[in-house]
């Protein structure tokens, strides 16, 4: 893993983990299937948006520190 690779996927992950948990907190389950889905889901979705998004954008690699 390229150096500084954590902090580049923790900066599209914390979006993803507002935005997912906005939505299952309302849920009428208890905390732990919540906490399984906003944990998977989160990192699903991160690694699919780094994967087919980031990696294939020129513009999005140069921010998040890949070449171009």
């Amino acid at each position: 893993m390229p150096a500084g690779f954590n902090a580049r996927f923790f900066a599209l992950r914390f979006p993803v983990i507002i935005v997912l948990a906005y939505f299952v907190v309302q849920w009428q389950v208890s905390l732990l299937p919540k906490l399984l889905v906003v944990m998977l889901g989160a990192f699903a979705i991160s690694v699919g948006l780094y994967q087919f998004i980031v990696r294939r954008v020129p513009p999005l690699r140069v921010i998040y520190g890949m070449k171009a």
